[in-house]
């Protein structure tokens, strides 16, 4: 079903002066894609066998999963479609373990069970399950259906600063020893007139590879 429309003068005028739906808004971190990483040493470890290269999604542009905006309508067809591939999973799923499955037992499929009466679900792509990584699935299903990224200012990174127009900025490591500082300083309103410091890091503000070697300097820090 459709995502129910905004009712009354307020919604009115907010469909007026701003988009209320395809959008899907945030950091693009990658500009070229999205490349899997093959050193075994990362948390973000993809093998050859896993997802190999030239294979879709890789090249596929994406927003920064630690924050992104979506509007309803794309939600609902995220929730959508991977409902149907998870239905179609159980289900396969169930048919092996009653005996009535083939050799692809829990695998998604296309055609439903016996007892199911409605359409066929749709065979989730391979990537689907190489990928464990919510933000690149978000973009690849959210681009399949025709919406379009974009990068926003004020989605801040964790290697860039956070002027005054940040809406989200990314901790990461820094998030335990930062936290409370950045919320007394956004209270206080003075975040909304100058830069805060956003970083205990000793890279230059915006420098990624600066960043990334500071970051795996750290004790007992898992290398990205």
């Amino acid at each position: 079903a459709a995502p129910p429309k905004p009712e009354g003068q307020w919604a009115e005028s907010a469909q007026r002066y701003y988009r209320m739906e395809g959008v899907y808004m945030g950091a693009l971190e990658n500009r070229n894609g999205f490349v899997p990483i093959r050193q075994p040493g990362s948390k973000w470890y993809l093998s050859e066998e896993d997802l190999p290269s030239g294979s879709p999604p890789i090249g596929t542009r994406y927003l920064a999963g630690w924050g992104y905006l979506l509007s309803r309508d794309l939600v609902h067809v995220l929730a959508r479609t991977s409902a149907q591939w998870h239905l179609g999973a159980v289900q396969s799923a169930g048919e092996e373990q009653s005996g009535r499955s083939g050799e692809d037992g829990a695998e998604f499929r296309n055609s439903p069970t016996r007892n199911h009466t409605g359409p066929p679900y749709p065979q989730a792509p391979a990537w689907y399950r190489a990928l464990p990584w919510e933000d690149v699935l978000v973009g690849t299903l959210l681009q399949q259906h025709g919406a379009m990224l974009q990068s926003h200012r004020g989605f801040s990174p964790a290697w860039r600063p956070c002027p005054e127009y940040t809406i989200v900025h990314h901790l990461d490591v820094d998030a335990p020893a930062l936290m409370e500082a950045l919320a007394a300083q956004e209270a206080s309103g003075l975040w909304n007139i100058k830069w805060v410091q956003c970083t205990s890091g000793w890279h230059a503000a915006g420098s990624y590879e600066q960043w990334k070697r500071w970051r795996e300097s750290l004790a007992g820090v898992e290398p990205i």
